[in-house]
């Protein structure tokens, strides 16, 4: 090893019979004779890796018939000169030809290697495979094809390889498998095929494959097709695991307290309004639908919660029936509908402001029946948005169950089936709405101290209070959809998102405004507050009794409750 070795001429060990190990790696050598080891009949492990040879010409490894190991990694071999150079070793259980050149295999390459059950052919160039290239090696127990250029598998590739059981693919340019790929491999144990796309994967592709143990894929995803295998990598996608549908205990627990505030909150407000004394029904109203759409964000997280539950520790066995579910694509569905209708009543609401405090007297105020009908065509839209992708076409895929929470957002696999659609609403939709929001709120900002500041009155504390209110709408906005859209060209600009981070985003920051929306619209607001006091005033006064022969009469002045009590008479 690691001489200058460049050639190596006939009978130049023929007086080595007994030896058993021939180390010549790390040389220069790029031409062997024909007969160069004549002689070493007792050879089993030859050694020629690290070298410069770029053929293997017929003849080179005659007496060779006990050779048991041969190394030829890392040299420059483009051509296997049909196998015939290799069929003088008879014995030959271990081949590894890993980072040469090799561009084809044929149903020659092997054919004289009968004992083979190690081949090692990574990092080449392979880029055509003839079907019956390894049909003779009924004896191989490892095929390591992984690294190459290898963009389709013919039909019955693997076919007579029974005591197979490791086949190595990875880092192939394939896009699709056929169906039957795998057909006769009973005895496989270790299937590596990460970084492998496999845009037509079904789960009849693994399920003959009844003793595999281990497989690893290019996407999480993909372990839902071979349910019954013990361990599958990758173990996550940053939302769900092999085990459990969220992967963690933070996600599982803010899933639920998220759920939870969402649904009881926003339900709360619809509840509330019902009862309040409408001052202004065109806001009443809008901020009904507002809640609707965000109590529907609420009862998402609860599904996913519970299903969770469900799925607890066992996941993997139930993913494939989750993600192609209809519960699945409702859940999907309503969290996209909730998402959509609430920014964009969110932006209908700024907008109206807007015009009313910029433009009060150019600005006619809108009527509730036309308000009506604008939060109408809001909802079909939203609804709409949502809908499309249910529509059983080959562009959209499984858009909903892409990921174990059911949700679009295509973070971790940006060129996903239907990415350009998910790119439109979230990046493209959603971002147009947060910038009117922001713009809105800014002008109205403006336009109030300017306008007190002209009155000549002290608005130093009032101006405050106007900017306090705005900055935390768009603080609310900001911290939704602002972390939405950059890690959203983040990754069509191909940066990796983290696993953990994009289960934070689905989990936390998507339902941060359906959370808030019902605290910044209704329960800060002065009437809520007065109506509140007023409930519970009149709750303090049944109690007491204290209301016995009089009347109460409540009248709200200057932002404060005044209670006045009458005799009766």
């Amino acid at each position: 090893m690691r001489n200058r070795i460049y050639e190596i001429t006939a009978n130049s060990f023929r007086n080595l019979r007994f030896l058993t190990r021939l180390f010549l790696s790390e040389n220069n050598i790029s031409r062997i004779d024909t007969g160069a080891f004549n002689g070493l009949s007792g050879l089993h492990w030859l050694f020629l890796n690290d070298n410069k040879m770029q053929t293997l010409e017929p003849g080179i490894f005659l007496g060779l018939e006990d050779l048991y190991w041969l190394d030829l990694r890392n040299n420059e071999i483009r051509d296997l000169q049909e196998g015939e150079c290799l069929n003088d070793l008879k014995s030959l259980v271990w081949l590894d030809l890993e980072g040469n050149d090799i561009r084809s295999l044929n149903a020659r390459s092997f054919a004289g290697n009968t004992s083979l059950t190690v081949l090692i052919l990574r990092n080449n160039s392979i880029k055509s495979m003839e079907k019956n290239s390894f049909t003779s090696l009924g004896t191989l127990v490892e095929l390591d094809l992984s690294h190459n250029q290898i963009s389709h598998l013919p039909d019955g590739i693997f076919d007579g390889l029974h005591s197979l059981e490791i086949l190595r693919l990875r880092n192939n340019p394939l896009i699709s498998l056929p169906v039957d790929v795998f057909r006769g491999l009973e005895n496989l144990v270790d299937l590596d095929l990460a970084e492998v796309i496999i845009g037509n994967i079904n789960v009849n592709m693994f399920q003959s494959l009844g003793r595999l143990e281990k497989v690893a894929f290019s996407k999480f995803e993909y372990c839902r097709y071979a349910p019954h295998v013990r361990t599958c990598t990758p173990r996550s996608d940053g939302i769900s695991s092999f085990e459990n549908l969220l992967k963690n205990v933070i996600l599982r627990v803010f899933v639920w307290t998220i759920g939870i505030i969402t649904s009881v909150g926003n339900l709360g407000v619809l509840v509330s309004r019902a009862f309040m004394k409408a001052e202004n029904k065109v806001h009443t109203v809008v901020v009904i639908n507002l809640c609707t759409a965000d109590f529907l964000m609420g009862i998402y997280l609860l599904i996913i919660g519970t299903h969770d539950v469900k799925y607890r520790d066992n996941y993997n066995q139930h993913a494939l029936e989750w993600t192609n579910g209809v519960t699945c694509k409702v859940s999907g569905l309503l969290a996209m509908i909730s998402s959509e209708v609430s920014v964009l009543t969110l932006m209908f609401i700024s907008l109206e402001r807007y015009f009313i405090i910029v433009y009060p007297y150019s600005f006619q105020r809108i009527k509730t029946r036309r308000a009506i009908m604008v939060l109408a065509c809001i909802w079909l839209f939203g609804t709409l948005l949502a809908v499309v992708p249910i529509i059983p076409v080959e562009y959209f895929g499984n858009f909903y169950g892409s990921n174990g929470v059911c949700f679009p957002l295509h973070l971790h696999e940006p060129r996903l089936r239907g990415w350009e659609y998910s790119v439109v609403v979230f990046l493209g939709i959603n971002t147009t709405a947060f910038i009117a929001i922001v713009l809105s709120y800014t002008g109205m900002f403006l336009s109030i101290r300017r306008t007190r500041r002209a009155a000549a009155q002290c608005g130093m504390k009032g101006d405050m209070t106007y900017a306090k209110r705005f900055f935390f709408v768009i603080l609310t906005d900001s911290l939704c959809w602002l972390p939405i859209a950059i890690l959203k060209v983040m990754s069509l600009c191909n940066f990796i998102i983290s696993e953990t981070l994009y289960g934070w985003i689905i989990v936390f920051v998507l339902p941060i405004n359906s959370a808030l929306n019902p605290i910044l619209y209704t329960l800060s607001t002065t009437s809520f507050a007065v109506w509140f006091m007023r409930q519970l005033k009149r709750g303090k006064l049944n109690t007491s009794g204290c209301y016995n022969g009089r009347k109460v009469d409540m009248s709200e002045s200057r932002g404060h409750l005044q209670v006045k009590s009458k005799m009766a008479a």
